[in-house]
Parts: C-alpha cells; structure tokens; sequence
C-alpha cells in the first residue's frame, strides 16, 4: 500500500484568520511531521507570517510568490477595474504555479481555500497540479461561497467545469460548508466529485503557565470577540447589545475586540462606541500571538456572526479550553456546539445578546462549570489527532485507487 511521502500545499489569502490556525494545528501534529510539506503562499499572505513565526514543524518548507490575484487596492476604482484584468492574472498565475510546482515531485496537491467561488490561486494550482499529473489533486474548503461579480460567471463556470473533471476529492471543514458549495452555490458538480468532510481539530495539550486565577481576583468578567472586524461579523450588534445593559449590569463585564479589518468598519465601530459613552469597551487590535493564550485570559468568547460561519473555530478553541461562549445559530456553529452548555442566540438580535450576557453574569459559575463539562466532550471529538490521521488516511486511499 502506498502512503504519501510529500504534498504540495498551495494556500492564498491577504489578512490572517481560521485558516492559519487550522494549518498550525493540522501540520505540528506528530503524524504531519513524517511528511514532506511545501506551502506555496502568496508574499503578502498576513496569515502566512503568523503561520512562520508559531510553526514548529521544521519540515515544513515555505515558498512565496508574488501573486496578482491577491493585491491589496485601496483605491476603489482600481478595484473595479482589477476584476476585469483577474482571468489574465490567472493565466499568469497559473504557469507561475506550474514552474513552482514542477521543482519538485509531490504525491498530493492540496488547495486550501477560505472561500471558493472567487478566481483563486488555489483553482490556477489546481490546474496546474493536473498539467504536472500530481497523483492526488484535492480541495480543501472552509468558508461558504464567496460569489464573483456576473460578468465573471462565464469565466468562473469554464474553470469550474475543468475542475470538477480533474479534482481528486473535495474535502469540506463542515456539513454546512457542503451544503452551500453543492446545493445553495452549484459551483461545482457534486455527483463528479468525492466530497469528504474533516472537521477542525484542536491541541488537547494544556497551555503553559495557565493561571487559572488569571481573573478570579477581578470584580470584571473578560468578554471577547476574536474574528476579523467586518460587518458580518456581528460587532455592531454586540455593541448595541451593551449600550442596553443595566448600569450595574455594565460594571461588572468588559468587552475585548480583538482583531483588525476593513478600516471603514472598524472606525464606525469606534465612533459608536464613542457616542454611547462606553468605557468597558476596548478594541485590541490583532494581537500575535496564539489563539489559546488570547482565550485563556478570557471568562468567556463571544462570536456573532450574522450570515455564515463555516465552522468557527475560536468557538472550538474557547470550548476546547473550558471558556463558556456566547455564539449565534449560523452555519456549522451546532454541528460542534451543544445547546445544554453554550448559550446558542439568533443571529442579528442585540437583544438577544443583552439577555444571554446578564444571564451570564448572573449565573457564571453554573455556565463556568458546564463549560468544564463539555471541553472533555470536545477533546474527545475534535482533537488534532483525529483531524490529522482522518486527511493522511483519506490522502492514502486516494494514493492507492490512482
């Protein structure tokens, strides 16, 4: 039986997120470690320097390029005209990849994408990895579909078809994930195509000097958010949700922001937060380091994202820590979480929020203890371990009926 001695990771994307914290989890765990792995990244991939500077795989080798299917327009007419020139900039990314890629000999090619649906260096890889005949060809895909202006459709649907022809397998974080790349999107063609779904997994290591009593001598509980700053994120509505809380509701929570974004949002945030005179409310910004150590400091994790989350995996992480959390019902949120011990809301709704927030307060140590409870649960089914053994088998078995 052959088993995979090397693989080609193309990954792109601009700003850091969950897909830099699944690769960590995914690529340190002890099994990855007896595999050759090549990323092949875009030079501006903020995600990627996180990646660098927390990897402790040595093996992992790294190549940038410069990609022009990733460049950061602030100007807005510029933006509209890059659109235009994006299937050229395939093309070129396209051959880009293939010299990269044709360096070496790899076993699988494995694009990972935040989103599909937009014209992707992953897609350009993809068919490359076909050209060079990669025995294994697969996708790895974590966020709903992020659709392309109509113009683009005729474009999107060639390259589409031509996958959906040539990939080995799609491999999907969530069931929700599936759902709207299949049946809501019909991006690709889903009787073509082996579709598995892996989900996240986290470290059950514990964090280095944990201190437990980190905030048992405070009279503040520490609330986050940790996600980009984006509309759809839920911010505005968590704001609003404490501007409605009781005075003596007010001073016994603050609020951690945590994470940058779109500047427009963000700046909108802070005049709101600003004209209801809120003092327990502080933006962080994005801090370096890792996720868990962000969480520990946390009595409890919030994540209110409006629309989709294609799995969440601060919540994960915050669960997988003990943390109680505080998440809306959108996406794979419940394919992981369970209602008897997070407080599971309604997207959309700060008075929802309000709610959940001084029933929090008021009963912290009944929810603090379901959240001991549960992260046993977690742990037990959404390790590293099992995500890790769960790709390496999928990508043998694709490796032997080649």
């Amino acid at each position: 039986m052959k088993k995979i001695k090397s693989i080609a990771i193309v990954w792109e994307q601009i700003d850091w997120g969950g897909v830099d914290s699944y690769l960590l989890y995914l690529l340190n765990n002890e099994k990855f470690k007896q595999i050759d792995v090549t990323i092949f990244s875009n030079e501006n991939n903020k995600g990627l320097k996180r990646f660098v500077k927390l990897n402790k795989n040595l093996s992992v080798k790294i190549v940038k390029y410069k990609s022009l299917l990733n460049l950061e327009l602030k100007n807005t007419l510029l933006k509209k005209f890059y659109f235009f020139f994006k299937p050229i900039f395939f093309v070129f990314t396209y051959f880009q990849l293939k010299q990269l890629l044709g360096k070496d000999k790899f076993d699988v090619y494995f694009g990972v994408c935040g989103g599909y649906g937009q014209i992707r260096g992953e897609m350009a890889g993809t068919l490359s990895a076909s050209s060079l005949k990669i025995p294994v060809i697969s996708l790895g895909i974590h966020h709903a579909c992020v659709f392309p202006p109509p113009f683009m459709n005729f474009f999107i649907s060639l390259v589409n078809n031509r996958i959906s022809k040539i990939i080995s397998s799609v491999i999907t974080v969530s069931e929700a994930t599936k759902k709207t790349l299949f049946f809501k999107s019909n991006l690709l063609d889903n009787d073509k195509i082996d579709t598995v779904i892996i989900h996240h997994g986290v470290s059950s290591e514990p964090i280095k000097n944990k201190d437990d009593s980190i905030n048992k001598s405070k009279n503040i509980l520490e609330a986050g958010i940790i996600s980009r700053i984006e509309e759809y994120k839920g911010h505005r509505d968590l704001i609003n949700a404490i501007n409605k809380l009781p005075k003596d509701y007010l001073e016994k929570i603050r609020i951690n922001i945590i994470g940058d974004g779109e500047l427009k949002e963000m700046e909108s945030l802070r005049l709101l937060v600003k004209s209801y005179g809120l003092n327990n409310v502080i933006f962080k910004g994005y801090v370096d380091k890792p996720i868990t150590e962000i969480i520990n400091e946390l009595d409890l994790v919030l994540s209110l994202t409006r629309s989709f989350e294609g799995f969440g995996l601060s919540l994960l992480e915050g669960a997988s820590q003990g943390i109680p959390i505080i998440a809306t019902d959108v996406g794979a949120v419940t394919e992981f979480l369970d209602r008897n011990f997070s407080l599971i809301i309604k997207p959309s709704s700060p008075e929802e929020i309000k709610e959940r927030l001084i029933d929090f307060i008021e009963n912290k140590e009944k929810w603090s203890e379901k959240a001991k409870v549960y992260k046993d649960i977690i742990l037990s089914n959404f390790n590293e371990d099992k995500m890790a053994e769960q790709y390496i088998n999928h990508f043998n078995q694709k490796l032997n009926t080649k």
